[in-house]
């Protein structure tokens, strides 16, 4: 399915943005196993304090991420005016978020989604769960010349610690 949209996105590109890619999106995922699949559990919320949230405002560093919609709502994205906005969690549904190496690969065109994870109500006070798949391309493929994918997701790494 990340091949499939990452192929629309190669077929909606403007000329300038396509020229600009080492090789066509979908192209990048071809035979990566750099792709993970991961089950977010959020426990329902104790004596929080009144702004806090479950997942502070975040972008994600693969191409797209694919998320099936979380058991319970508190999934926000962020517009580029900076309002949040609430994001359905309706069965069936998939949200389709951009990722920094989406953004990097075509000059910002497709810019990476901020978004975070609320804290629900005190009626709604229950676990939420949650299932992304981040799509990485391969770790050779060039996100911008001289940068591979890679180069990148290392750096990323450790910049937040995990590395």
């Amino acid at each position: 399915m990340g091949r499939e949209i990452l192929g629309w996105l190669d077929a909606q590109s403007p000329v300038e943005v396509a020229s600009q890619l080492s090789m066509p999106l979908a192209d990048m995922m071809e035979d990566s196993d750099q792709s993970l699949l991961r089950i977010l559990h959020y426990p329902p919320v104790e004596n929080a304090e009144p702004d806090a949230i479950r997942a502070a405002a975040h972008e994600d560093i693969n191409l797209i991420t694919l998320l099936l919609s979380g058991s319970k709502p508190g999934l926000q994205a962020k517009d580029a005016a900076g309002n949040w906005h609430d994001i359905a969690c309706d069965a069936g549904m998939i949200t389709i978020n951009n990722g920094d190496m989406l953004a990097m690969a075509t000059g910002n065109h497709y810019p990476s989604t901020t978004h975070r994870v609320t804290n629900p109500d005190a009626k709604q006070n229950e676990s939420r769960y949650s299932m992304p798949m981040f799509l990485h391309p391969r770790p050779n493929v060039f996100l911008q010349p001289g940068l591979t994918a890679d180069d990148y997701l290392q750096q990323r790494l450790r910049e937040i610690g995990l590395k």
